[in-house]
């Protein structure tokens, strides 16, 4: 029999869009959830930019917190094909960053 896997995720933004800024009850949530969790990393795909995820940071307690970068391929441009980047290349870039998140 298969196992069953639940898992929950916090966000500050709603699907992958991250077109206008977080609300400052969502940020104090999203922090508040770090702590409880006593969470090493946020995880973003905000790439090149972590504005949120260092103002969530900021506001925990411990304010040491990792912030890794998933690439979501929003920005891939033709050069990025040219000098080689694929969809398999990103996606074990992406589960590389997820193993460290979660070690």
């Amino acid at each position: 029999m298969g196992m069953t896997v639940k898992a929950a995720y916090y966000a500050a933004f709603s699907g992958c869009s991250a077109e206008s800024e977080a609300s400052f009850a969502t940020i104090v949530f999203l922090a508040q959830k770090v702590d409880e969790l006593q969470l090493p990393t946020v995880l973003t795909i905000e790439k090149p930019q972590f504005r949120i995820a260092a103002t969530i940071v900021e506001n925990t307690q411990a304010k040491d917190q990792k912030i890794l970068s998933l690439d979501s391929m929003q920005g891939t441009t033709a050069a990025d094909i040219e000098n080689g980047m694929t969809y398999l290349s990103v996606m074990e870039s992406n589960l590389a960053i997820l193993e460290d998140a979660l070690n």
